[in-house]
């Protein structure tokens, strides 16, 4: 048997009593999200991905799980800026905002 990410996500809602109209709680509806990374091993044997950088979402199956494709990147690489130039106006008796 398979379950939707937005059916075990809407199963969670259910749970959590925090359905999409109600008025004392914020409106929630399934996502997904998706992360460039690249697959640096594969174990077969366990069935395992160690992928470049961490997954930063739970993908457990039960919430759906995740899926993994090859595309082809058309992202502009190996490129550079010249004459760059950053101006910013602050307050400097300003020390430190962060409590």
């Amino acid at each position: 048997m398979s379950v939707s990410k937005q059916d075990a996500s809407r199963k969670l809602i259910y749970i959590m009593n925090i359905e999409s109209g109600r008025k004392d709680t914020l409106n929630w509806n399934p996502f997904d999200l998706e992360s460039d990374r690249t697959i640096i091993s594969i174990d077969v044997a366990d069935n395992l991905l160690t992928f470049d950088a961490d997954i930063t979402m739970s993908i457990d199956a039960k919430f759906g799980g995740g899926i993994v494709y090859r595309y082809r990147s058309l992202r502009v690489t190996n490129v550079g800026v010249e004459d760059l130039a950053l101006f910013s106006a602050y307050d400097s008796s300003v020390k430190c905002m962060l409590k």
